[in-house]
This record gives C-alpha cells, structure tokens and sequence, in this order.
C-alpha cells in the first residue's frame, strides 16, 4: 500500500488554519505527501508513534520563502501538498498550520 494519511479535522485559530490527522507508511514506505488544503504553510508538527525511540527525524521536504514578515513554505494551490520523509513503515500524527 506505501503511504496513506487521514485529515481528522480542520480548525480556524484566530486567523490561523490548522490541519491534523494520521499517517502510516507501510511496505517499506519512507514517506509520502499529505494534502492540507492550505496555500502557505507557517508550521508542521510530526509526531512518530512507536514503542522505541526513532533515531532518525522525520522531516518535511520543502524551501522557505519569505512573506509578510514570516517564513513560511508556499504549497500547491488547491490541495496544499505537504511532502513528508520518514524511516520506513512509521505511522504518527502530524499537525499544520497555515492559510
């Protein structure tokens, strides 16, 4: 199957978007994309679910870019693309925050 994810709920914080769920890599899978449904992303959050300590981080694989002021990652219009790289068959939370 690879890499799957689910969107548990979207909530708006003041003026901020935030995006939460589930993900799961399974056959070896390190990673996969996650879509938000948010134009700029201003914080991401992974947290690993495991019975050991994960010696390697899981990252986002993305560039800054400034606006406004702030750092933030532009994703794709429309599905808000996030690209997540783990180790193989991780399944954790993760988090986004963003417009």
């Amino acid at each position: 199957m690879g890499f799957s994810f689910i969107v548990t709920r979207r909530e708006l914080l003041g003026n901020v978007k935030v995006v939460y769920g589930t993900f799961a890599n399974t056959d070896n899978s390190t990673g996969g994309n996650i879509e938000t449904n948010l134009r700029t992303l201003e914080n991401f959050i992974i947290q690993p679910i495991k019975s050991t300590v994960v010696s390697d981080v899981a990252v986002v694989n993305g560039t800054l870019a400034t606006a406004g002021g702030k750092q933030i990652i532009e994703l794709t219009p429309t599905q808000g693309i996030v690209t997540i790289v783990t180790i193989a068959n991780l399944v954790g939370f993760w988090t986004a925050f963003g417009q």
